[in-house]
């Protein structure tokens, strides 16, 4: 491939911040990630809409099987293909460690994070500076997460990976791995949350049609399909 000297140059430019994103970068982001997340974590209840019934659920979720009461008005829907129930079995995890309310703290925080990390590693792919994710860090608090839909909300990281897992698939020089990783992870994304599975098949299936760089490649669209039957 024929670069001209514009092309040339912004490649080094952007070589150059990469190697300049050392541990200083690590440092910054860490800090920079635990101001953003710090509001789940002050005052007595975390500022989400939808927040207080999943820990209602979580709470139920551990109590059925010790009492009869709730036993007599809930059932657990627990099936080997259910997804959207990660914040419960999250908080049965980790209890008695962990009552229900700081669990779910626990697992926003880990959802957001995952988030954050899953875009350095996009721009990344993209061979992107990665200090443009600092840009994207108080997006954090998107309207889903606002909302307390907090099983949607581990689903966007999943996204985010499937992204760079199908721009690998298209261009790397052996994409077996990769294609591996795309398929665990639209598993993954199925189980966090069935609608959120639309979404990360949407973008790695586009991602990896724009990306192939043989026709063979696309051969890899089947990694989505373990997802898709189980959704």
């Amino acid at each position: 491939q024929v670069l001209s000297r514009g092309e040339v140059g912004t490649r080094d430019r952007w070589s150059s911040l990469r190697r300049a994103a050392g541990p200083t970068y690590w440092i910054l982001f860490a800090v920079a990630l635990v101001w953003v997340l710090s509001p789940l974590w002050i005052g007595p209840f975390p500022p989400l809409t939808d927040f207080g019934g999943h820990v209602q659920m979580a709470a139920i979720w551990n109590a059925i099987p010790d009492h009869s009461a709730f036993d007599a008005l809930f059932s657990r829907n627990d099936g080997i293909f259910t997804p959207n129930i990660l914040t419960a079995r999250f908080a049965e995890v980790t209890e008695p460690l962990l009552d229900p309310l700081t669990a779910l703290r626990l697992f926003t925080t880990l959802a957001l994070a995952s988030l954050a990390l899953a875009l350095a590693w996009c721009l990344r792919v993209f061979d992107r500076p990665r200090w443009l994710v600092f840009l994207s860090l108080p997006f954090l608090w998107n309207g889903m997460t606002m909302l307390g839909l907090l099983n949607y909300v581990i689903a966007l990281p999943c996204m985010f990976v499937g992204v760079g897992l199908a721009r690998r698939v298209g261009t790397a020089p052996r994409p077996t791995y990769y294609g591996i990783g795309l398929a665990l992870t639209g598993m993954i994304a199925f189980y966090t949350h069935a609608i959120g599975l639309v979404f990360f098949v949407g973008m790695s299936g586009l991602t990896l049609v724009l990306s192939a760089q043989r026709r063979r490649r696309l051969l890899w669209l089947g990694a989505l399909v373990p997802g898709t039957a189980a959704w």
